[in-house]
């Protein structure tokens, strides 16, 4: 299998879609940043490491060059003084079972992602952030090793096991544009590996100055350089807090949990939903752990996460969180009202659901402003599970009927007055009819809408789900935003991903089960 080495992790094309996604990137003013984990990093600690520690002076970090000839003359004095950091305030209370350990990796590969059931894949991509806090605990495991790499435990590290990466520059370094695509790229491969991740920050640092970057489904944002000889407390604090053995505090999502097995990987999992519906209020599912779950592809948008599950009688369920824009109608609102319309040919067997879990909004200052910004509500919903995805299919015959009665249960839907708006190849099921012969089923309303209510294909093209099977008209309008906003997605957008689909199957597929 090839191996792509980028500097940014990225190709032209994939990069040119990730910075169309995180298009309008704020950045938010000091008083923002010296208020955040104020509650959370107690201040004494910080205040006594300063103190007695000899790498600050009480005026500077003294091992620390002002000025850098190459940008590798800051790894081993930031490396020092942050490893420095987690072995005082950042040591984890008694009893704690989590490790937090600073690690330069500007020379350590980083696999990138590679979906459980990919559409196309001919090699992977490898990218080297500067530094990463290396992590264990119940929501990480290590990566497997490379091909002709032994493991070596406690120093395997991938994106699957840090908990936050830091790169460096020069003062003289890129400009924020290039930063945050940067970030960005190491950012996404966190979200896709961590797939509880709720939220992910990082540090840029320098010489002489420092910037947090925050990346969540509403986008992203920076905050400005501050010097970090005039804020040392800020800086140890943000580490800290980057760096913290509190899950929640670091972006995931403690309702999901993993068992570490003596290899570094995870062997067993849990999901637990809170609803009236359920036994006690809440119930904790089994994950099932020979079925990763399917993950939206990108940071900004609806960020579905397909888990599967199973419930206390060991039937098969499947769990899905997805963060939906502001304004629109809740999934399982959708899903009920088709059910109630009695709509054959799409999945609708609701067992329970959760709704706002989290909003954007508490990770940005209060009153935000930004051209691009509207808040996400995270949400849950729990369903019969009815089978696999189309990729799975057992003979030509099994595709064909399938499509179709997708694409039946698409018109149904629509009468019933919902488009559905996101028709991909993981969102078509292979199930069986009343008969027990083979019949197929399409799911995830999490981008769908009333069809009354009005759908920009500016929306559809920087949000969308599976950008693979956008239309031709959401592609002839991207390079126009004004074009993209005045054009409405109706179903015949919807009827050309169908199309997509076979493509995808008639292309991508050799055979059964062969890519």
């Amino acid at each position: 299998m090839k191996v792509y080495l980028s500097s940014d992790g990225t190709s032209s094309k994939d990069k040119e879609l990730l910075k169309a996604s995180l298009k309008d990137i704020p950045t938010y003013s000091k008083s923002f940043l010296l208020d955040l984990y104020k509650e959370d990093i107690p201040l004494g600690k910080i205040k006594t490491f300063l103190e007695e520690s000899p790498l600050y002076d009480g005026k500077r970090w003294v091992t620390i060059p002002e000025v850098a000839k190459e940008e590798k003359d800051l790894y081993e004095p930031f490396l020092n003084v942050i490893q420095a950091i987690l072995a005082g305030p950042g040591k984890p209370e008694d009893g704690v079972l989590s490790t937090r350990k600073a690690v330069d990796t500007h020379d350590t590969s980083f696999v990138h992602y590679i979906p459980p059931d990919p559409t196309t894949l001919d090699g992977y991509t490898i990218t080297k952030p500067d530094l990463a806090i290396l992590a264990t605990g119940p929501s990480f495991e290590e990566p497997l090793p490379q091909e002709g790499q032994e493991r070596v435990p406690g120093y395997m590290v991938g994106y699957s096991n840090v908990v936050a990466v830091f790169d460096f520059k020069r003062n003289k370094g890129d400009a924020k544009a290039k930063q945050v695509t940067q970030l960005a790229v190491y950012c996404r491969e966190i979200f896709f590996s961590q797939p509880n991740r709720q939220f992910v920050r990082a540090l840029i640092i320098t010489e002489t100055k420092f910037r947090l970057l925050h990346f969540d489904r509403s986008g992203a944002y920076v905050t400005r350089y501050l010097k970090i000889n005039e804020y040392p407390i800020l800086f140890v604090r943000l580490v800290l807090a980057l760096s913290s053995h509190d899950e929640r505090l670091v972006g995931l999502d403690t309702s999901v949990q993993w068992t570490i097995g003596d290899d570094g990987r995870k062997i067993a999992g849990t999901i637990r939903v809170r609803n009236s519906n359920l036994p006690n209020g809440a119930s904790t599912f089994s994950l099932n752990m020979d079925e990763p779950p399917l993950i939206y592809n990108t940071i900004r948008g609806p960020g579905t996460t397909r888990w599967n599950a199973k419930d206390e009688n060991g039937d098969r369920i499947y769990v899905k969180d997805s963060w939906r824009a502001f304004g629109r109608t809740p999934e399982y609102e959708l899903l009920q009202e088709a059910a109630d319309a009695k709509v054959e040919g799409v999945l609708t067997d609701i067992l329970a659901y959760e709704d706002k879990i989290a909003q954007t909004t508490e990770y940005r200052p209060k009153n935000v402003t930004s051209r691009d910004f509207f808040n996400r509500t995270f949400s849950r919903v729990v369903m019969k599970a009815t089978g696999p995805s189309l990729s799975a299919f057992t003979s030509q015959l099994e595709v064909v009927t399938v499509l179709r009665d997708a694409i039946i249960g698409h018109r149904n839907l629509l009468i019933a007055g919902i488009l559905h708006r996101d028709i991909n190849i993981y969102n078509i099921l292979i199930t069986k009819d009343k008969k027990g012969q083979v019949a197929g089923k399409l799911c995830d309303l999490a981008t769908a809408i009333p069809s009354y209510e009005k759908a920009d294909l500016f929306y559809q093209f920087y949000y969308q789900a599976s950008p693979l099977y956008l239309s031709s008209s959401v592609l002839r309008s991207s390079k126009d935003e004004e074009e993209l906003a005045a054009t409405v997605h109706d179903y015949l957008d919807d009827l050309e991903a169908f199309n997509l689909v076979l493509a995808v199957m008639l292309y991508d597929f050799k055979g059964v089960g062969l890519k």
